[in-house]
């Protein structure tokens, strides 16, 4: 009995044998010149530690690696041996390594102490997801990618012919089948490319476009822009998008056109429709820009049908809450109906509750539709663009929009010019008014009528003209 215990209390007290273990691995310094996943370069790094103790070891590691999924490790790598101890964050060791032939590799780490043969520990892709399945490619393989520098300006429209210029590097030799440049357009749909004016290793000029994306009448959005060239993509710079024209506007020879609109108060959901898309073309109309919205009575149509007549109604539609249907010859708009989607609830309240969608909220958006405005899509986190435009593309439910943005207030007037600018300089003010009563007068001879200058469509520069710029200077006109 004596003997028995004493053998258990020397079993017990015996000390276990210190071992290396591996306990974490990561990739870090990763180099992938053309942006397309694969690394050419990468540092394998890891933290040997001591187990069973806290004691110091002499190790060294051995690094392979093999297409991802076969059998055979090919030995790349013998570390010098390095004293470890305990679990002390200085034992954190590392390798550089350089890409095989385009692929997927898993990698394995073996650790030794010194002088031995017998192995102490390994990580490899079977018990940790970092070194499994790791895209890599031979430096050849990994050509520099365009770096973008800079675009100038920072903001501009699309569609309207306005240009940006893309500083930056490796650009590359214009290649008509691998260069290009692309805007965001919306997310989880292609980007849109714009036209190229010029093309050189650090600087490009371009448009900022718009285009057709599966049908639909896009617009280069406030987002990411990227430049690609024949080495691959370089990472993308956030641009601000103002407005986007959809080429074509509403045209009255000689005066600012004026827009009639007939509503059908056709949905059961709520009362005053007609009312609130009223507020809502009046808000475009008080803009200040050359056009007007008027309204010119009630319908009885229940669907969108091309008839000279620009209609709002509720209906069936699919796919929107609401929809502008443009007719246009061929880039003057010659008809415009809007048709609300009958499946959703709306309201008409000063706030609307959960769940209901603002009536005049949505006839805002889509009369800018129906002037020549196209949606807009981006979010680049700065709570302005787009998201808080207007013309953003997307709606939600219990959503109160009912003024304009400064960019849709500019985008109107970028289409129909400034009311009373009578002498076409892109500004109202003094000289237009003073010009004006010249020509009235008799001082100066009339200049020519465009869209903005006759104010009340007279077809003559006189003195309304002077009295409406004098009231804009005054700020007694939007």
């Amino acid at each position: 009995m004596l003997a028995a215990a004493f053998l258990v209390w020397a079993a017990g007290a015996a000390r276990a044998a210190e071992t290396a273990v591996i306990s974490d691995a990561a990739w870090g310094d990763a180099v992938d010149r053309d942006n397309d996943g694969y690394l050419s370069q990468a540092r394998l790094n890891w933290t040997p530690a001591v187990s069973g103790g806290s004691g110091a070891l002499t190790v060294f590691e051995k690094i392979y690696y093999r297409p991802a999924g076969t059998g055979d490790w090919t030995l790349v790598h013998t570390t010098n041996p390095h004293t470890i101890q305990g679990t002390l964050p200085e034992n954190t060791a590392h390798c550089d390594v350089t890409g095989g032939s385009q692929g997927n590799y898993d990698w394995r780490i073996e650790i030794f102490q010194d002088r031995g043969t017998a192995l102490d520990d390994s990580r490899d892709s079977d018990n940790d997801a970092d070194l499994d399945a790791v895209p890599m490619e031979t430096d050849a393989e990994d050509p520099q990618a365009p770096v973008i520098q800079g675009v100038t300006p920072s903001k501009a429209s699309a569609g309207t012919g306005a240009r940006v210029t893309i500083t930056g590097s490796d650009f590359g030799a214009y290649d008509a089948l691998a260069s290009a440049v692309t805007f965001f357009f919306a997310a989880g749909q292609p980007a849109i490319e714009a036209v190229i004016d010029s093309w050189t290793d650090d600087t490009i000029v371009c448009d900022v476009p718009t285009g057709e994306i599966n049908g639909y009448p896009a617009s280069a959005g406030s987002g990411p822009v990227t430049v690609t060239s024949a080495a691959g993509t370089g990472l993308a710079v956030d641009f601000q998008v103002t407005f986007g024209f959809l080429g074509a506007r509403w045209e009255a020879p000689g005066h600012p056109p004026v827009v009639d609109l007939r509503v059908h108060e056709n949905t059961g959901d709520c009362i005053g429709e007609a009312d609130a898309v009223i507020a809502a073309a009046d808000t475009w109309t008080r803009v200040g820009a050359a056009f007007a919205y008027r309204f010119a009575g009630e319908h009885a149509h229940t669907v969108s049908d091309y008839d000279g007549e620009n209609q709002v109604l509720w209906g069936n539609i699919s796919g929107a809450l609401a929809r502008a249907y443009i007719w246009s010859i061929p880039d003057t708009i010659v008809e415009c109906d809007i048709v609300f989607n009958d499946a959703y609830a709306w309201s008409t309240d000063p706030v609307p509750a959960a769940g209901q969608y603002d009536v005049e909220t949505v006839a805002l958006h889509e009369l800018g539709h129906g002037l020549g405005l196209r949606d807009l899509y981006g979010d680049i986190g700065d709570g302005q663009y787009d998201v808080a435009k207007v013309m953003y593309g997307y709606g939600a439910s219990g959503q109160f929009k009912r003024t304009l943005h400064a960019d849709d207030a500019d985008g109107i007037h970028w289409i129909y010019g400034s009311a009373g600018d009578v002498n076409q300089d892109g500004a109202v003010d003094l000289a237009d008014a003073i010009l004006a009563l010249r020509v009235s007068a008799g001082l100066s001879p009339a200049p020519s009528l465009w869209r903005g200058a006759d104010v009340n469509a007279d077809r003559r520069i006189g003195n309304e003209e002077a009295a409406f710029a004098l009231q804009a200077i005054a700020q007694l006109r939007p």
